[in-house]
């Protein structure tokens, strides 16, 4: 049980990790042409 827990935190956080870069990346791809 604690394994999957422990499991999904893990790709919570990865996915919650990739989202941010995402973000970070549109913010930069918007002030490019600039």
């Amino acid at each position: 049980m604690y394994y999957l827990v422990n499991h999904v935190v893990e790709i919570g956080f990865k996915d919650g990790l990739s989202g941010n870069l995402r973000i970070v990346c549109l913010k930069h791809s918007e002030q490019a042409p600039n």
